[in-house]
């Protein structure tokens, strides 16, 4: 009774997170409707933003709202910052201005000639042209008068002080005028800082280099990391299965284990580094801090390994990433603005929360550290249950509850993952009611997700329920399925994984050799695997990210299998 007493808590405290955010909703100043001249220049960074090269611009700045700006079609931005069908309230009137910075500042100049006193102006930047799979750099937009003063812009859009949407200017145009507000934007809210104007350009201009650092090295880096891992884990398992009985067998173990532990506190060190330096200016920069963070982590998976032995390192690597990862969403996001294993705020779809791969990374190592460590404590039944369904409980809330990682297809493919991992720990034949309640059981929480979404203000996810419910659902699902077509054509690297999955998922089923005996030696483990595996390719389904989320799932379960198939026989008798 009391163990069920302490299960209730843990539910209720993580649905009470859910709720945290609800009263923080940000809110656009009320004021009376105003005239509005919208200022919309060529594509603009706020490192140009200068008393020597703007000071107009610069000026106006002083004693306005600013933000930096991004847009999921680029291409379109022009268009939706300076188009305004006519809707009632007031006039609403639009200038284009190109050029040199200098050039633009004059054509700024004597637009602010022709205003009245009562007439806010709101200056944007339109955006450059994006690759596919790529943002397009950040921009520039200034809000003065109509209830904005000095401070930095956000919107109930990207929860992200300090960074708009195209939409969203158009949202806070019509809503200064006084007309009815674009259903596709929100209007802005502004917030103070603390900053004085010129700290706060500063800090918009270095926040803007950070983004554009990360997305130049984000495909690249993660690309090179997906193609090392797959390399070191097959060469891994072969030397596992084929070279034991080797002269340097001890050796060779050793290395593969080590690179394979390297691999797999990487992607926590990607989000760790951020503590370090929050907006790291270069490439560069970036990679060196990821590889001091994670070298870090690595140092610590290796006392572990001393200690525990191998098990213990690998449990370590997952219990790590997934409380690193973890703890960043409870406090609100902080260290994963932009990262390479994460989304980027640049392509315009998500801005705050955790991304598909951060949720994929959160799953798999939650499943490998969970299952390791209750192999190795021998947990009985019921204490297995209970903890699956606690860490399975808050893994899903963590990642799919709006206010914390606000994915909620997560709730989908998570709430499969550990329901699977009930059954698998079970050892029982899978019967057609676990199939139902599992459906059953994702499905609720799916609603559930969307519902508390849609009631809190919204994210990107209620959004596009919204955007579905009034018609657009063909779009929405067309742009889901070519995001995963790209993903899938970009690189031969996802038609690599699939091919891993499926060969690891027949061999789950009919396991030999090393895997066999280390599955036999790890039954919570050889369960986590199947539930990895099962998660993964639903999660493949689901989610845009395609195959990205199953290789990073299952990229937890296999570092853990080979580490294990390593061992020489001395360590498998001493353990």
């Amino acid at each position: 009774m009391r163990r069920n007493r302490a299960l209730a808590a843990a539910s209720l405290a993580l649905a009470l997170l859910c709720l945290t955010g609800c009263a923080s909703v940000p809110a656009a100043p009320s004021a009376a409707a105003k005239p509005v001249l919208v200022i919309v220049t060529a594509p603009l960074a706020w490192s140009e933003v200068t008393p020597e090269a703007m000071p107009v611009l610069t000026g106006l700045a002083q004693d306005a709202a600013s933000g930096l700006l991004v847009s999921r079609a680029p291409q379109e931005s022009g268009r939706v910052l300076g188009t305004y069908p006519s809707r009632g309230g007031q006039q609403i009137a639009t200038v284009e201005v190109s050029g040199t910075a200098a050039e633009m500042d004059v054509a700024i100049a004597e637009s602010l000639r022709r205003i009245t006193p009562e007439t806010a102006v709101v200056v944007a930047s339109r955006l450059a042209g994006a690759t596919p799979g790529h943002g397009a750099p950040a921009g520039v937009v200034v809000v003065s008068g109509g209830g904005y003063g000095s401070g930095l812009l956000t919107s109930i859009s990207t929860r992200r002080p300090g960074l708009v949407t195209d939409a969203d200017v158009a949202a806070t145009v019509e809503h200064i005028a006084g007309r009815s507000t674009a259903a596709s934007g929100r209007a802005f809210s502004v917030g103070e800082d603390g900053r004085t104007p010129e700290e706060r350009t500063a800090w918009l201009a270095r926040v803007s280099g950070f983004l554009n650092a990360v997305e130049r090295i984000r495909v690249p880096i993660f690309n090179v990391y997906t193609a090392v891992m797959v390399v070191v884990l097959l060469g891994g398992w072969l030397t596992a299965e084929r070279y034991r009985t080797g002269a340097r067998y001890a050796y060779w173990s050793v290395v593969f284990r080590r690179v394979i532990l390297l691999g797999l506190v990487l992607p926590a060190g990607a989000t760790l580094l951020h503590v370090i330096d929050r907006f790291p200016a270069t490439p560069q920069r970036i990679v060196a801090l990821m590889l001091a963070a994670s070298g870090l982590l690595w140092i610590f998976a290796e006392f572990a390994w001393h200690k525990w032995g191998t098990t213990g390192a690998v449990a370590f690597a997952g219990i790590a990433t997934a409380l690193i990862l973890g703890v960043d969403q409870l406090a609100g996001a902080t260290l994963s603005l932009s990262s390479v294993f994460s989304y980027s705020p640049l392509i315009g779809f998500r801005f705050f929360g955790i991304g598909n791969e951060g949720a994929a990374l959160l799953v798999g190592g939650a499943l490998v550290g969970l299952a390791l460590e209750m192999d190795a404590a021998q947990t009985t039944v019921a204490s297995r249950r209970r903890l699956i369904a606690i860490v399975g409980l808050a893994a899903v809330v963590v990642c799919a509850a709006p206010f914390i990682g606000a994915n909620v297809i997560v709730s989908v493919w998570g709430t499969v993952t550990f329901a699977a991992f009930w059954i698998a720990a079970e050892k029982r034949r899978v019967r057609p009611r676990d199939v139902a309640v599992v459906i059953g059981l994702a499905l609720v929480a799916l609603v559930a997700m969307v519902a508390l979404d849609r009631l809190t203000g919204g994210t990107h996810i209620g959004r596009a329920v919204g955007e579905a419910a009034s018609g657009g659902l063909g779009g929405l699902l067309a742009e889901r399925m070519a995001t995963s077509v790209r993903i899938f054509t970009d690189s031969p690297l996802p038609a690599i994984v699939l091919a891993i999955a499926a060969v690891l998922a027949y061999l789950r089923l009919r396991p030999m050799g090393r895997m066999a005996v280390v599955l036999e030696r790890n039954p919570v483990f050889a369960a986590a695997m199947s539930a990895g595996l099962v998660g993964g390719f639903v999660g493949a389904v689901s989610e845009d990210s395609g195959v990205v989320v199953l290789a990073l799932v299952i990229t937890y379960l296999i570092g853990g299998l080979v580490a294990l198939m390593l061992e020489t026989d001395g360590e498998v008798a001493a353990g």
